[in-house]
């Protein structure tokens, strides 16, 4: 026994670097005279999966599945999912080629990480093909799961109960490296919905070897749904959950651990005892100033390189210095606390670079226009040379010679939420922005040669098709002119907390509906309001995506058969058919499995042409 603590970050997230969260929980720990481990479980899950003998086990599986489909009369919404997932993935690993295949799935080859990650989806279709409906989705370089919600505590339990496409990997990874080394405590970082169920499986493998040690989960996730809980259902697995900073938390936890203390002294502790859970008030939010990241136990090594991308994660501000935007959680802490880094904190990044470090994605959720003039100055006047990515806010500071300046110290990427490119609807979404600024600061940001990557909402209450597909026209054309790099649409989501939710009547909205078992603070997809259907809202979020990432199948362009581990196929729902029907009937939804579950209630079957 090691009586250190040892924190564990669950799939599914980039395979390119690792969660910010655990370099700045292991830095503080260490910092503070902790005995400590970490472990990038989410790197050890691609780096066991994505293998060539798994690659080469999957096309039989994927040709087995396949077949089945085609063999049908028809298809409900499910299987159209299914069925157009194993087509698009054969005919882009197909398009790839066998030498970019392997070039994928050798960790150190140079490759862009959106790429690569559009790859190991497509692979995944056939590696997991005999574990449908669960699987992988790509957003951008990152891959995540797509399973039940986790914002239902039925579901998470229900789907931690079963190892999905995980098989027997979290057990082995509890034998690997608990066996030998028990900790006194461990603690998972959980910071998006696709790693809920993952790390309930994980924690229950853990529970199942050692049932007495103490597990916590921690993050963002947790802090914002999970630990609002009024059931002790959810602590089965686990024995806390930590809210708000988690170094505070941790460190108090270890020391109470070990002398026998009272754990309602620990600060941001939630816990069940006595048939009620038990809520000790998170600690202040941890100051920038005392943050100091430690990566050692996360070498690039462990990741798979990405040609394009920042590496490590760093944060040079904290909050939103607008935080007024109708649909976002702006009395969250992490929104409303403010906190910006200067020279000194600047000068934490020294020795990183000095150890070889030359990628930074920085975590900010808003890095203001002096923040990132103040930064970009440092950097040229201290003659460092790296790359790096960073949020902002669109706005008049982002002056072309601002973004010249970014571009001159190694900026990358710039990251801005557009939204919508309706002045009615921003003025309405409180953004404090207008068409006019948003096109001026994207023109700024091309004409220095400064890559963009914006995100788009579609169906925001009042926004009617019309508005829609006019705001779409406008930033396809930015991105065909190459103003605009890359492109994320979403549907809206009612988000507790903001302001949309808290004054729905601002917005003209009404009967709102939450999804049934989800009883963890969930956003709400279904609700009444002017303008356009929530189905329609999701549909065309599909739509637009489909057109941006040219997905969508032109008319004539697909196969009539596919050549899949040494079989002919023939494919007798046309692919472009199949993409037309699931893209008119998406329901709206917060899970992949709800996301199933209603489009089958919905939409007609396909029958067989």
């Amino acid at each position: 026994m090691r009586d250190d603590i040892l924190l564990l970050f669950p799939p599914c997230d980039s395979p390119h670097r690792p969660g910010a969260a655990l370099p700045q929980l292991a830095g503080h720990l260490r910092g503070r005279g902790l005995p400590l481990r970490a472990l990038d479980v989410n790197a050890a899950f691609f780096k066991a999966f994505f293998t060539e003998e798994k690659v080469e086990e999957g096309w039989a599986k994927g040709a087995d599945r396949l077949e089945s489909l085609t063999g049908r009369p028809s298809l409900p919404f499910s299987a159209m999912m299914e069925y157009l997932g194993l087509v698009k993935a054969a005919l882009v690993l197909e398009r790839g080629g066998k030498d970019l295949l392997a070039r994928a799935l050798d960790g150190g080859a140079d490759l862009p990480g959106p790429l690569r990650s559009v790859l190991f989806e497509s692979l995944s279709k056939f590696i997991w093909a005999d574990a449908y409906p669960e699987s992988l989705w790509n957003v951008g370089e990152g891959l995540f799961f797509e399973g039940g919600s986790p914002y239902s505590t039925k579901a998470i339990l229900d789907g931690a109960r079963s190892p999905g496409l995980f098989g027997d990997f979290f057990a082995s990874c509890v034998e690997a490296h608990m066996a030998s080394d028990r900790p006194r405590l461990v603690a998972l970082s959980v910071t998006y919905g696709g790693q809920v169920i993952p790390a309930f499986r994980l924690a229950r493998e853990i529970k199942a070897r050692f049932p007495d040690l103490f597990v916590v989960m921690g993050g963002a996730f947790v802090s914002l749904h999970l630990a609002r809980t009024e059931k002790g259902d959810l602590f089965r697995w686990i024995d806390a959950m930590a809210v708000g900073d988690g170094e505070k938390t941790l460190e108090s936890l270890y020391l109470r651990l070990g002398d026998g203390g009272d754990l309602s002294a620990v600060e941001g502790l939630v816990f069940f005892r006595e048939g009620a859970v038990h809520r000790v008030p998170p600690a202040s939010p941890t100051p920038l100033r005392t943050v100091r990241p430690d990566w050692s136990e996360f070498p690039e090594r462990d990741y798979y390189r990405d040609s394009g991308g920042d590496f490590t994660g760093f944060r040079l501000s904290r909050g939103c210095s607008w935080a007024k935007c109708a649909f976002c959680r702006t009395e969250e802490a992490f929104i409303s606390h403010r906190d910006r880094g200067g020279s000194a904190l600047f000068a934490r990044l020294r020795p990183l670079v000095a150890s070889g470090r030359r990628s930074f994605a920085f975590g900010d959720d808003e890095a203001d226009p002096d923040l990132l003039e103040a930064f970009a100055r440092w950097l040229l006047d201290e003659g460092i040379e790296i790359g790096w990515s960073v949020n902002a806010r669109i706005g008049p500071g982002l002056s072309m010679e601002l973004c010249r300046l970014l571009r001159r110290a190694g900026c990358r990427r710039l990251i801005l939420g557009v939204e919508s490119l309706d002045d009615g609807l921003l003025g309405l979404m409180r953004k404090g922005t207008t068409e006019a600024l948003v096109e001026r600061t994207l023109s700024n940001a091309a004409w220095a040669g400064l890559p963009l990557g914006v995100y788009m909402i579609v169906g925001f209450p009042t926004e009617g098709e019309e508005t829609a597909w006019k705001s779409f026209g406008r930033i396809a054309a930015l991105r065909s002119e190459g103003l605009v790099d890359s492109v994320f649409y979403s549907a809206f989501q009612l988000a507790p907390g903001s302001d949309v939710a808290l004054h729905p009547e601002r917005y003209g909205v009404e009967a709102i509906l939450y999804p049934r078992d989800a009883d963890l603070n969930p956003p709400a997809v279904d609700f009444e309001s002017p303008g356009m259907s929530r189905q329609r809202a999701f549909s065309l979020s599909q739509e637009f995506s489909a057109r941006l990432r040219e997905q969508a199948l032109a008319e004539g362009g697909a196969p009539s058969s596919l050549l899949l581990a040494g079989r002919k196929i023939s494919l007798p729902f046309p692919p472009r058919l199949v993409g037309e029907r699931i893209r008119s009937y998406a329901p709206p939804h917060l899970d992949f499995f709800s996301f199933l579950e209603r489009g089958d209630e919905s939409a007609p079957p396909l029958d067989r042409p």
